[in-house]
């Protein structure tokens, strides 16, 4: 089973982004990221927060929105609705796959390694961090 996954990307550049300097510090005018095309976060999280032009996905789980539970019990199944609902909550924030630079899976079960990075290698068969 996928535990989550979490994603790191640029976006393209909008003309309300803005940097700041003040004293020498750079200032980012931080946003966050909501989508109702995407599972709700569980806990005190967001889907998404956006950082100048750099996008922090929280980790996500192959949970189904529209049915509210697992997509399945395969971890292929859950890797690509995993991948789903990154792509709605970057498409949200302006981003896109295309962009991810990079990404940490947590998978309690490393017999499901292959299973899982052959999903990922589907999406981004160029690779990436």
């Amino acid at each position: 089973m996928l535990s989550h996954v979490e994603w790191g990307c640029r976006r393209e550049s909008r003309p309300q982004d803005y940097i700041e300097r003040k004293g020498g510090a750079v200032s980012v005018e931080q946003q966050v990221i909501v989508t109702n095309q995407a599972p709700e976060p569980i806990g005190p999280f967001s889907q998404a927060i956006q950082l100048g032009q750099t996008v922090y996905v929280s980790g996500q789980i192959g949970v189904d929105r529209s049915i509210g539970k697992l997509a399945a019990t395969d971890i292929e199944a859950q890797t690509r609705q995993a991948l789903k609902n990154m792509e709605v909550v970057l498409r949200s924030a302006g981003s896109a796959l295309k962009q991810v630079v990079k990404t940490t899976v947590h998978l309690p079960d490393l017999t499901e390694f292959n299973a899982m990075n052959a999903v990922h290698a589907q999406i981004h068969p160029q690779g990436f961090a």
